[in-house]
């Protein structure tokens, strides 16, 4: 297959580049002459060639960028703040709800709470979390981190062992326990900007947020990788639904052989909040079933030397 690429440089003007596998580029005065073609000139144009490749990823971040601008405000913001994942010595060593004021068994907003302990503050907002499910690598097996449920915020009214807070906000109720973390800054924006990772990236989905029980456009994914593997917001993946192992009833075997189906495509993810082990990230578009332990992967047209 001919076609011509046209290059302007400090070397001119090269015309009637041919690609064909195996077979270096010719022109036609070249063919005529039986001269061999100049090395570097193949060189250049090949790079150059390459290059235009690497161009392709701008194509999806451009379909992302105008799918993020469709998303509802809430689909992230919430999240940006709210529930987060924590090691495990960091939620067993936060302070702790240990009785209310007052005759009370849970509390709600409006409701002061005793808390052990608060000695040198270095804030007066207070979130409440409870420990959740832990995550595990479906690879190593390996604790990767806590969920940890947002369950409301606290403001502090007196430091001390027990500290006096008054909690201002409850999605839930607060039970005796409950741990109280300052409030993370992130900033606060959907403003997001895609790209491709820089580096290969294979991992796999262990949760979605909000107990939904399958997994769709805008539903909010938690994945195995996370800062430690150089993940950073906007980072685009994608999804692959694990092929399933059926029985090949067509086959002469008669306990019917079993068979691997290859992974598919199932959808867009963007990563937009980060953290050690693991990182939330919005599920943007959906073309098939997407399940818990489906792999997500760099996309395939990305390529690293």
């Amino acid at each position: 297959m001919f076609f011509l690429t046209k290059l302007v440089g400090v070397a001119g003007l090269f015309l009637g580049m041919t690609v064909l596998a195996g077979e270096n580029p010719q022109t036609e005065g070249q063919k005529t002459a039986k001269k061999p073609t100049d090395s570097k000139k193949v060189s250049v144009l090949r790079n150059v060639y390459k290059r235009e490749l690497k161009l392709y990823p701008r194509n999806r971040i451009e379909e992302i960028e105008k799918v993020l601008k469709k998303i509802p405000a809430d689909a992230i913001t919430q999240f940006l703040t709210s529930p987060r994942v924590v090691e495990e010595d960091e939620i067993d060593a936060s302070p702790y709800v240990f009785e209310f004021v007052g005759e009370h068994f849970l509390g709600g907003a409006g409701t002061r709470i005793y808390v052990r302990s608060i000695l040198e503050p270095t804030t007066l907002d207070y979130a409440i979390y409870r420990k959740g499910d832990p995550y595990y690598s479906p690879d190593s097996k390996e604790l990767l981190g806590y969920a940890a449920l947002y369950l409301g915020n606290a403001k502090l009214q007196r430091e001390g062992d027990p500290a006096t807070l008054m909690i201002t906000k409850s999605n839930r109720e607060i039970k005796r326990g409950d741990r109280l973390m300052e409030v993370p800054q992130v900033k606060s924006t959907v403003n997001f900007f895609p790209e491709i990772p820089k580096v290969n990236v294979e991992g796999n989905i262990l949760s979605v947020l909000n107990g939904v029980s399958q997994i769709g456009k805008y539903n909010i994914v938690v994945i195995d990788k996370g800062t430690v593997d150089d993940m950073k917001v906007g980072y685009i993946l994608d999804i692959h639904q694990r092929g399933r192992i059926v029985a090949d009833r067509m086959s002469d075997d008669n306990d019917n052989s079993m068979v691997q189906l290859p992974d598919e495509i199932a959808g867009t993810l963007m990563i937009f909040r980060p953290f050690k082990r693991v990182s939330y990230a919005l599920v943007v578009k959906a073309t098939n079933t997407i399940h818990i332990l489906d792999k997500v992967k760099t996309p395939e047209h990305a390529r690293f030397e």
